[in-house]
């Protein structure tokens, strides 16, 4: 709200496993199972958000988080419990 007329935005990215060269046994490849695209995230898909929101194509965008997780959130949320 404060910088807004300054034409500063603020945009925060949440992403989730992002895959950094982990060892093939490491225990984090565990988590794979739990998310709905089966895999990590590339660090370059990361960086190819990243500069969407920074781009004049993304302007009107302000106060928000992106989470970029491959859905790894959506089995947690109350809402899509179908149990």
């Amino acid at each position: 709200m404060e910088l807004a007329p300054f034409g500063i935005r603020v945009i925060t990215i949440a992403p989730g496993y992002t895959d950094v060269g982990w060892p093939v046994d490491h225990p984090v490849h565990l988590a794979k199972k739990r998310i709905p695209l089966q895999r990590f995230a590339k660090p370059a898909e990361i960086a190819e958000i990243i500069t969407y929101l920074a781009s004049d194509t993304c302007a009107y965008m302000t106060g928000n988080c992106v989470t970029i997780d491959g859905g790894a959130l959506l089995p947690i949320l109350p809402e899509n419990d179908y149990l």
